[in-house]
Order: structure tokens, then sequence, then C-alpha cells
């Protein structure tokens, strides 16, 4: 298996193909090329230390951890463009160096702190001349090198029985594929770029200073919220902040990497959103209590008044709290935020209605006063005249006349009830009946008072 160069133009500065790729050549391979120009030996990144230290790490967690059985393979280093003034053996003796450097280094997994890179590589090492300069001594190299490949008995044979990964041929597809996901899936290679780590500082730098000034425009509205449960003009004085911390970054910060820009002005937009967003609670929770508080109040200025209208002015008074709560609510929904009031006005909606079935029971008992007072008088002329001539008939006719009373009393209870304060049949069946008892009472206590032993003694001697 061919991969491309590790410092390919085609990649630029994408890195996570190359980790990708090279891990999963130590994973499904017995023998791994690391070609690399003699210049580049005891060079960091020209001689790919860092790529090697990246792959070496995960490899450990990924696959040998796993596995239990150390799997050998063999890195053969191809030095290109050997001109001969330093020996192969001294570049060898470099970078075996810089190998076990880099592999000390390693961040590895629990139970295999002490292992060493030799428990899981050979190498070898052989230096091509240089092509254009010696090219017939470059060809005589690479069939050189052919041969570790093809012939059994060259002593540097490549394909040695230890680095076989023993899987059958017919489930190496699968084997690849499930190394593969595993490698794609590990996030330890997903290093970013050099463009996307400038975005990140930069973005962050803007951010930063985008939000101070964001900060000095809300923090005179979090104050004003504190001190009144309702801001003037707080819904365009928010939109306007947002707004300019917006601008102020995307107008910084547009010019860098598109998806890490995009990325983080999701960041700042969810920052700057969730704070506005308390203020929004806030004045939506302020405006709920005074649109309640201000329905009660005009309806209890409204019913003091003559000829009023229970029924009307709660219809009246209620649209007109639900309009000015709909026009401020709708004004603190900063667009492009996506916030709805929509649950608060039906809670709104609840708390007006509970207020108006308070009210119209409170008119209710008002009314029943009234209606009761009617019946004490109606009843003081026919119980006075019936004991002022008593015959045998007269209990029948005083509940004869209490009945006729009583049904008149409640009959004008249920008119104004239904058509004056748009009573529910529940709150006239128990208005009704509360009446009936209270005529009952009154009816008690004022034969009560007529059979008092002493005027009744009166009476009799009359």
């Amino acid at each position: 298996m061919d991969v491309e160069g590790t410092d390919s133009r085609e990649r630029g500065d994408e890195q996570d193909f190359e980790r990708r790729s090279a891990l999963f050549s130590l994973a499904i391979s017995e023998v791994i090329i690391v070609n690399l120009w003699e210049h580049q030996v005891g060079l960091y990144q020209g001689a790919n230390m860092g790529l090697l230290k990246t792959v070496f790490e995960v490899n450990l967690q990924l696959f040998q951890q796993q596995r239990g059985t150390k799997e050998r393979a063999l890195l053969l280093f191809v030095l290109r463009d050997h001109i001969g003034t330093t020996p192969l053996e001294n570049l060898s003796d470099t970078l075996k160096k810089d190998l076990s450097n880099i592999w000390t280094s390693l961040s590895k997994p629990p139970g295999l702190e002490e292992c060493k890179i030799e428990d899981y590589f050979d190498f070898q090492f052989t230096a091509l001349p240089h092509k254009i300069l010696q090219p017939e001594n470059f060809n005589s190299g690479v069939d050189t090198l052919r041969e570790r490949f093809t012939e059994h008995d060259d002593p540097n044979y490549v394909f040695n029985p230890m680095y076989h990964k023993r899987i059958p041929v017919d489930g190496f597809p699968m084997y690849a594929k499930q190394c593969w996901d595993q490698i794609v899936a590990n996030k330890d290679l997903d290093l970013p770029t050099q463009q996307v780590l400038l975005a990140q500082y930069r973005c962050d730098e803007i951010a930063s200073v985008a939000l101070e000034s964001f900060d000095e425009a809300v923090r005179p509205l979090e104050q004003a919220a504190r001190a009144n449960p309702v801001v003037e003009g707080l819904g365009p004085k928010m939109t306007q902040a947002r707004s300019a911390v917006l601008s102020e970054f995307e107008a910084s910060a547009g010019r860098y990497h598109r998806e890490t820009f995009k990325r983080k002005l999701d960041e700042l937009r969810s920052t700057v959103d969730l704070r506005l967003h308390v203020l929004f609670l806030g004045q939506i929770t302020g405006l709920h209590a005074a649109c309640v508080k201000r329905f009660q109040k005009e309806v209890e200025s409204a019913l003091k008044k003559e000829g009023y209208d229970f029924a009307k002015t709660v219809i009246s008074v209620k649209e007109r709290v639900l309009e000015d709560f709909d026009r401020e609510a709708a004004a603190v929904c900063v667009e492009g935020t996506g916030w709805t009031y929509d649950i608060d006005r039906q809670g709104l909606l609840r708390d007006i209605d509970e207020a108006a079935g308070r009210l119209r029971r409170e008119e209710i008992s008002r009314i029943l006063d009234r209606l009761e007072k009617n019946l004490k008088a109606e009843l003081d002329e026919p119980i006075a005249a019936g004991f002022a001539k008593p015959n045998d008939k007269i209990w029948d006719t005083l509940i004869a006349e209490f009945d006729t009373i009583k049904e008149k009393q409640a009959e004008l209870f249920k008119e104004k009830a239904k058509k004056g304060l748009n009573a529910t049949d529940e709150d006239v069946a128990s208005g009704v009946e509360g009446l009936k008892v209270r005529a009952w009472t009154i009816l008690r206590d004022r034969l009560d008072a007529e059979c008092e032993p002493t005027r009744l003694l009166l009476r009799l001697r009359e």
C-alpha cells in the first residue's frame, strides 16, 4: 500500500489524513518504508519525528494495548540522495537515537509504561545515491532494495514470519475496515492545522474584546432590571447591544478560517443570547405580574361606578391588558434569537381568568348581601300583618308569602349573575342555594323575634 507523501502539496497543512494513513500502515502492514532525504536526518519536522510520535502513541492505545500481545513490524528507512560524506551507520545511529527519544516521551497506556520501542519494531536502514547526479548508481540501488522484497535468500529479506498479522486473506477486508474505523474515530489524531490554530487564537481574542463592549452596554440594563420588574425600552437596547457585538466580531474575525470563524461566532452568539435571555425572562415575568395587578385594579375601579356591567368590563379590560402585554413582550423578543412568550401568555390568561373569577365571586357575594336586605324588607310586612291578626291559617299564609318572595329574589339573582356577571352555571346554582339558606335564616330569626316570650304574652293578652 502506497500513501501520499506526508508533506505533499495536495494536502497543504491538512495533517489529519497523513496521521491516519501512517497509523493505518502500522496497523495492517508487516513492513513500513520511511522515505526521507539524507539532509533531513537529525531534523524533527524534516524527518517526520512529530508525526511518528503521534502515530506511535495512538498505535499503543488503539491496537497494542487491546491485543494483549506485542505485534512486531519492520521500519525500513530509505535515505535518498545519499552522497556518502556521512556513513550510513552514523545516519542510522542518529535516527535510532531520535526514535528512542520520542518513544521515551510518549504518553503510554497503563501496563505499558516500561515498554521499549524495540519491543514492537525492528529497524533496517538503506541508502540510495542521488537520482540526478548518479542515475546509474541510483537504479542499481533500487534493484538491490527490490531484492529485499522478492528474494527469500536475501539476508535482508523483509517479510520475516514474525511480522505476519496472521489474518486469513478472505478476512483481510473486514480487518482493514475495522482498523480504519477505529483510527477515524480516534480524536487524538484530529490535530488542528496552522490556519485553524491561528483562527482559534485570533477569534478568541476578538470575541473577548467584543464581549467587553457588550458588557458595558448590558450591565446598566441588568442593574435597572434588579431595581424595577419592568425596564422601559429594554427590547431595543438589547437588540442594539447584540447587533453591535456580533457585527464587531464578524468585521474583525471574518477573514480567518471559515469553519473556525463560524463555530466561534456561534459560541459568541450563544454566550450573548444566554445573558440577554435572563433579561428577557425577567421582563416577561415583570410584565406578567404588572398586567394581572392592572387588570384587577381597573375592574375593581369600574365596579364602583353606577350602572356598570361586570361581564363587559372584564372583557374590555382583559383585551386592553393582553394587547399591551403582547406589544411589550414582542419588543423584548430580540430578532434572531427564536425567543417566544407563548407559554407566558397562556399563564397570564390563566391568572387573569382566576382574578376575574375571584372578582366575580366577590361581586356575587355583594349581590347576595343586597338581595338579603331586600328579603328582610319584603318579609317584614307579611310577618307583622300575620301576627297582628293571627288566625288558624297564619303559618300557611306566611310560608306561601315567603316562597313567593324567596323565588322572586332567586330569579333576580339569576338574571344579574347570568347577564351582568357572565357567571357559570355552577356559580349561579351555588349563589341560589346560598340565597335560599339566607332566606330561611332571615325567616327563622324574624319568627323567633315575634315569638319572643314577652311579645308572645302581649299578643295572647290582646
